[in-house]
């Protein structure tokens, strides 16, 4: 049964939500209570590097972070850097954007068969008419044959008397 572009345009509002970047304030926030679990190294100076921190990760979901930073806590023994905690749900975030792409594909190919429906309804009744008329006009070739064989029958016999 095929799918609605209603469905498919709801199945992209979903994800587009599940995608939307996490607000640079929340970024801080997730941050900072996790920096709890680490000594911050001795070099690295946090006023400088949060604001490098928030633009590195600004543009993941809030779910997305927070279950990588969640996972940083258990596998890395220092603060990580952005890449290491991007790394920790870069396959999700990526089947997330793979699955958007999906379902815009899906919709645009879906929107043209829509609308070729519509042309083929369109041109029903004129097609119809037209096997009328092309239907109308073997009938009347096909009476003239008949008049012209039993004319021609007609003919012979009235030769052969």
């Amino acid at each position: 049964m095929p799918v609605s572009l209603d469905d498919v345009d709801g199945a992209i509002a979903v994800v587009e939500r599940m995608l939307a970047p996490a607000k640079p304030e929340d970024v801080a926030v997730v941050l900072g209570k996790t920096l709890v679990m680490w000594t911050p190294p001795k070099e690295l100076n946090l006023q400088d590097a949060m604001p490098l921190y928030v633009h590195a990760l600004s543009d993941l979901p809030i779910d997305l972070l927070r279950s990588a930073m969640a996972k940083a806590t258990k596998s890395c023994e220092f603060f990580p850097r952005p890449a290491t905690i991007r790394d920790q749900v870069a396959s999700e975030f990526s089947a997330r954007r793979h699955t958007l792409s999906r379902l815009k594909a899906a919709r645009g190919k879906a929107a043209h068969e829509q609308a070729l429906e519509r042309q083929r309804q369109e041109r029903a009744p004129a097609k119809a008419a037209e096997v009328r008329e092309i239907g109308e006009r073997l009938r009347a070739m096909s009476d003239g044959v008949v008049a012209r064989t039993k004319a021609m029958k007609g003919g012979a016999m009235r030769a052969a008397q």
